[in-house]
């Protein structure tokens, strides 16, 4: 009369197994749905203000940067891609200035700063890094890369 079942089917065990898998598997479609409506890119300021100076000079590679500089005469440039659509030509220059109003009031550029500026040389140039190396270091959400921008 009486059929014997399988004990996974009727233990408590496999029914919390079971429950468990369902919820992980909620929970990751969850994750999902909400990771796409997050802002992951930095995004331009309604508002914001022009900080640190363009600096012209005569590297190889850019011959304008956005030059932070202290009244040490310590400084740090900052170089940005760019790209004209109509010749298809890019370029290394100074950044947008609502970045760099961001990255001068980011709670740890000062920090970063005395890390890295430094007195310029012989030649009249400062320390110079790439505007996605500076948003990592001071861990700000990055630029969205451009299909022309070097990896």
């Amino acid at each position: 009369m009486f059929t014997r079942r399988s004990p996974s089917k009727l233990s408590k065990g496999g029914q919390i197994r079971k429950r468990v898998t369902i919820t992980a598997t909620l929970s990751f479609y969850l994750k999902s749905i909400i990771f796409c409506f997050m802002k992951y890119f930095y995004e331009k300021p309604a508002k914001w203000q022009s900080i640190g100076s363009v600096y012209e000079c005569s590297h190889p590679m850019y011959n304008r940067c956005t030059l932070f500089k202290n009244s040490e005469g310590l400084g740090l440039g900052i170089i940005q891609e760019h790209f004209n659509a109509r010749i298809k030509a890019r370029w290394w220059g100074s950044i947008d200035p609502w970045i760099a109003s961001d990255i001068y009031s980011h709670k740890n550029f000062q920090e970063y700063f005395t890390k890295h500026a430094s007195k310029c040389d012989e030649n009249k140039l400062y320390p110079v890094f790439k505007i996605r190396a500076v948003m990592w270091d001071l861990r700000m959400k990055p630029l969205k890369r451009e299909f022309w921008e070097e990896f």
